[in-house]
């Protein structure tokens, strides 16, 4: 039954598979099964496109058959538009029809296609399970002959006879005296043009349960074909023209049944370009609402600059002098027991050593001199600080802070958890306490009269220590009595005192003008009196309503955002285009180096007879024999039955289990090991109370979860153990191991996996080789790629499903749609009011899960401004998120199986590149 064919609206004139041709088994009543063959007299008709267009629910699209809708409803694909951007994951290059014979002698690899006749079919049950397996032989026009067996698979022999010629696809053993080729579950289709599982280039598609790829292949064809003219390109065409991109409808043709892997891939770089488009206008549409806002200047004079910035160093000298003191005169045994009781003996006098000095590196002036520069200017600052673990980004936080508050305004820092939140309000007092400041600290945790206390604080109904500049003021921070200190006789309202004697006056510090806070400072109740500055900590964790929710709280106030997750450089310039962003990449004084080492569960007491004493445990014994504490991570809170992976109870047996045996080996006295748990099943306060326990001393060994990732400072913690590392991804990896060497002890993580997996190993060595955050975001990049990055789901990063930023072309994409977003976003933040179908498309079509279409205010309306600007788009489904494990639906040379005859070179352009045969 041959397919009639209408000439559609190719970008190619020798397009074989326009989007307006028909094939058989794309109309109502014609649905080819799981098999893949029409039954005969199926009538072939084509229907008008409804109303509705491709937002037609699948359930009234007059599609394939209702159980198949129901089961593609049930993962999520609820309309023609999903169901048509429902993309492959690879496509199978079976173009080259096989004779029997051929089959039999190459016993090929890779998936064949033959065409053949079915002489016979058989039905039957396998003797243990019952199972129906259905047989057919086939023969072919050479003599050549086959068998093809299908398990399981119901209807097969409803739409297979003995007379039928078809052609299969399906890999291939050869089994029998004869040698004949046997087809394992192969797709069929009839022998005639048009064939959508064979003789062709054939895509693959992730299934849900009972869908098959026949089905689900037939299915988007019907679609392509009866709402071909539904498909509304959204995109100018001056725009397509300019950057040589195929029209939407073409591209959708070309992606689902590509007649070449050239067209393909011009297929797959439009949506690409879509995707990349949507993210540029959705940063440029934020960054030009906020253009208008102005904010209050705030001036640093650079003489106080230079105080502020001593007085941050004097803190850090002293802190690490302090360190230094405890490192080298440290006699404390986890335990409790002393030199006395257990008979050894006393510690030699530490050796003097040099007292350090800590001074800012250049990276963090660098940032500080771009924040005094925001700061003073009329634009509201937003600004990304983003550092390496440990580089010094509280103390640049901290300088920003006090520039605010000596202006006698309010500067407010928003942290992820309870915890982080009591440390970073302890770390900037000890910092600003210097400098005329106190911390005011609101958690859901304070008991009622202390959140009573803050509230007060917060909104300036508790005495201040001086009026300053006020709102709308240019003070700097030397520039008033709220400001600076108090000169030489003179009080800090400026009458004299008698305290003439040292020619100076203290003055009480400021309360109320640092806020230190969880999500407890977006609550309704909190009411700043002059906020002007936000600094959001571990930015990644907040979504972008809840940091504008803070925002919202003041006038335009200067946002800066951090985090200690860097992304790759390629993937700042897109994803980061409507930042500033500074980096922080040298690591400050007083950092050790941090050895790491990759070990197999069973290395884990030590390997060499020899040696008994050398091997993880023991080195934990000895560790906390010397009074420091170690870290013990695992990936899951619960067992898994489908995973060998270790749970934090078992691992905290474990540990119980091997630190006596351990002390033994090396030589120790036995203690009784002080360990705890913690994990994200806790409730925050449980969860707190046993971190703070550790960071104490009361507690050796912190068993837990990735919750240790962020927020925990103990550096007195000189070992991180990773059970099942190749479970985390690098981003996490290095965190990890970023808990410890905070102190001046020698640190070590130990990285532990049996793993096989080429791609895991090389991740864990990546962590091995080098404690340079950026260096391993680009070596994540280039082993993960950029769908499957696990830096992008933790910075709240909108999916891609196309476009992999980790390939050159596809940054230059990004470029191009750059410049296309600034000729579409006017100057107030709105899309071109022509753009309508760009409109819709970003607000509800395929493109609103990247984050664009709810930041653009429609015709008419006000550009919202930065405390008002709703976040990205509506979250797109799981399901959607068409990404394999290497990232991103594959682009030529990734996800395509070749032929096994073909020749390198041929079929596609990655061929011979040598990545054609990956299944992605």
């Amino acid at each position: 039954m041959a397919a009639s064919r209408t000439t559609g609206t190719s970008s190619r004139r020798n397009d074989p598979a326009p989007v307006h041709g028909r094939s058989a088994g794309s109309a109502r009543g014609a649905d080819p099964g799981p098999g893949g063959v029409v039954r005969a007299g199926a009538r072939v008709t084509t229907a008008a496109a409804p109303a509705a267009g491709l937002a037609v629910p699948l359930a009234r699209a007059g599609l394939g058959h209702g159980s198949l809708v129901a089961r593609l409803r049930r993962s999520g694909i609820l309309t023609v538009e999903d169901l048509l951007f429902h993309l492959p994951r690879r496509y199978d290059d079976v173009r080259q029809l096989r004779t029997l014979r051929w089959i039999a002698a190459a016993r090929p690899d890779e998936p064949v296609s033959a065409r053949v006749t079915v002489t016979d079919v058989q039905v039957g049950q396998t003797f243990r399970r019952r199972v129906r397996v259905v047989t057919a032989r086939l023969r072919d026009d050479e003599g050549g002959e086959a068998t093809a067996v299908w398990y399981g698979r119901r209807f097969v022999e409803q739409r297979l006879h003995a007379g039928s010629r078809v052609v299969v696809t399906g890999r291939t053993t050869v089994r029998g005296l004869l040698a004949l080729p046997e087809f394992q579950a192969p797709e069929f289709g009839p022998d005639e043009a048009g064939a959508l599982h064979a003789g062709r280039i054939v895509p693959v598609y992730r299934l849900t349960a009972g869908v098959t790829n026949p089905a689900l292949r037939g299915l988007i064809r019907e679609a392509l074909t009866r709402y071909a003219a539904s498909v509304e390109d959204y995109l100018p065409a001056a725009v397509r023209t300019r950057r040589g991109l195929p029209d939407l409808g073409t591209a959708l043709e070309q992606v689902h049944f590509p007649g070449d892997f050239e067209r393909r891939d011009a297929a797959l770089r439009r949506l690409a370009f879509d995707e990349l488009l949507a993210l540029q206008v959705g940063m440029l549409s934020r960054d030009r609402q906020r253009r208008p806002d102005t904010a209050d200047r705030i001036l640093v004079r650079a003489s106080r600059f230079r105080e502020a910035v001593a007085a941050i160093e004097a803190v850090l000298t002293r802190q690490l002098r302090a360190r230094s003191v405890a490192a080298n005169g440290a006699t404390a045994i986890d335990g409790g027991d002393d030199a006395a009781r257990d008979g050894t003996e006393a510690e030699e006098p530490p050796v003097p050593v040099p007292a350090p000095v800590a001074t800012l590196t250049d990276d963090q002036v660098r940032a500080l001199d771009a924040i005094r520069a925001d700061l003073a200017s009329t634009r509201p600052m937003l600004r990304l600080l983003q550092g390496d673990v440990g580089s010094g980004k509280t103390a640049v936080a901290a300088l920003a802070l006090a520039f605010v508050a000596d202006s006698g305004r309010q500067a407010a820092l928003l942290a992820p958890t309870d915890l982080l939140a009591r440390q970073h309000a302890g770390t900037l007092a000890a910092f600003l306490e210097p400098l005329g400041h106190e911390v005011t600290l609101l958690t859901g945790s304070l008991p009622a009269p202390e959140r009573e206390r803050a509230l007060r604080r917060i909104a300036g109904m508790d005495a201040d220590d001086g009026a300053g500049s006020g709102p709308g003021g240019t003070a700097d921070l030397w520039g008033s009595a709220a400001g600076r200190p108090a000169a030489a006789g003179e009080s800090a309202s400026g009458a004299t005192t008698g305290d003439t004697a040292r020619g100076t006056a203290r003055r009480a510090p400021s309360t109320g003008r640092v806020v230190v806070g969880t999500h407890a400072l977006l609550q309704e109740a909190v009411r700043f009196r002059d906020l002007a500055l936000v600094v959001v900590d571990e930015q990644h964790r907040f979504g972008v309503e809840q940091r504008d929710a803070l925002a919202g709280k003041g006038r335009n106030p200067h946002v800066l955002l951090m985090t200690a997750t860097p992304i790759p450089q390629t993937l700042a310039r897109v994803f980061y285009a409507d930042l500033d962003v500074s980096d922080l990449r040298t690591p400050p004084a007083g950092r050790v180096p941090i050895r790491t080492g990759i070990r197999g569960l069973d290395q884990l007491m030590g390997d060499d007879p020899d040696h008994p004493d050398r091997g993880t445990w023991p080195l934990v014994a000895r560790e906390l024999r010397a009074g420091r504490r170690a870290f013990v991570v695992v990936p899951l809170v619960e067992e898994e039955e489908t995973t060998e992976a270790m749970a934090v109870e078992s691992a905290a047996a474990m540990v119980r289990d091997a630190l006596p045996l351990a002390a033994r080996r090396a030589g120790l006295p036995e203690a009784e090991p002080r360990i705890g748990i913690v994990h994200g099943q806790m409730a925050p306060r449980e969860r707190d109370t046993v971190m703070d326990a550790f960071r104490r001393g009361e507690l050796g060994v912190l068993v837990g979860t990735t919750v240790v990732e962020v927020g925990v400072d103990v550096p007195e913690a000189t070992v991180m153990v990773v059970l099942n590392a190749d479970r985390f991804g690098v981003a996490q990896l290095h965190q990890l191991r970023g808990r410890v060497g905070r102190g001046e002890w020698p640190s070590w993580c130990v990285l532990v996996s049996d793993a096989g997996d080429e791609v895991a190993r090389a991740r864990l060595e990546a962590i091995r080789r080098t404690r340079d955050g950026f260096a391993l975001a680009e070596e994540d990049l280039r082993l993960r790629q950029a769908g499957d990055l696990l830096g992008i789901e933790q910075s709240g990063l909108p999916p891609l499903r196309v476009a992999r930023l980790d390939r050159p072309e596809d940054a230059d994409l990004a470029a191009a749609a750059r410049e296309e977003a600034a000729r579409m976003v006017g100057a107030d933040g709105r899309l071109d009011p022509s753009l309508t179908g760009l409109r819709r498309a970003l607000a509800s079509g395929w493109l609103a899960g990247i984050g664009a279409g709810a930041t653009l205010p429609e015709p008419g309306e006000a550009a919202p401004g930065p405390g008002a600007t709703p976040g990205p788009g509506k979250a797109i489904p799981r399901r959607e998120v068409e990404v394999p494990s290497a990232g991103g639906t594959p682009r030529a040379g990734d996800a395509v199986r070749p032929s096994p005859a073909a020749r390198p070179g041929a079929g596609h352009p990655g061929a011979a590149r040598g990545g054609g045969a990956r299944d992605a």
